[in-house]
């Protein structure tokens, strides 16, 4: 779920490029160059998205996962980044970019930029990845349908370890 809710964040990220483009080159070639890949990404996204929400975790296929697990290190980790570009565009910036608000204004998309797709690629993914036992839980107690496919789940389901619990749960 973690990967199409990014998706869907890379969309919006990009349709909102394209209007900003669109509006500082007074062009509409280059918000419809980033509005529709982002528009499809919505959708395409969108439409996954909800074709595995009402379905139980496979429990028996490991999943290897090395990003932050949850909000708080997320935004500790994408923090340390952005300090690291506005580092950067600090050092090379040549002295007249500070005093032209053309490039001042680029400047500041580009960090934008940046910063969008740190929160769609790594802060979206980790919020619902550090939520997911939770909001799996109140599903189940909420949805007596998604209550039911967990019951059939954990009547067939079998412990390839050997001493740990219900898988999704």
């Amino acid at each position: 779920m973690g990967a199409w809710a990014a998706g869907i964040s890379v969309g919006v990220e990009l349709v909102l490029l394209g209007v900003f483009l669109g509006l500082r080159m007074d062009s509409l070639a280059a918000a419809l160059g980033c509005g529709i890949p982002g528009l499809a990404l919505i959708v395409l996204c969108g439409a996954f998205y909800v074709r595995v929400r009402d379905r139980v975790p496979r429990a028996g296929r490991p999943v290897s996962h090395r990003g932050p697990g949850g909000l708080r290190q997320a935004l500790s980790f994408v923090g340390f980044i952005v300090f690291a570009f506005v580092a950067i565009f600090a050092l090379t910036a040549k002295p007249d970019t500070w005093h032209d608000s053309s490039r001042l204004l680029m400047l500041a998309m580009s960090l934008g930029s940046v910063i969008g797709l740190m929160v769609a690629a790594i802060v979206v993914p980790a919020t619902i990845m550090g939520r997911a036992r939770e909001s799996l839980r109140s599903k189940a107690m909420n949805d007596p349908g998604f209550r039911a496919l967990l019951e059939q789940d954990f009547a067939t389901w079998r412990d390839p370890v050997g001493s740990a619990s219900y898988g999704p749960l």
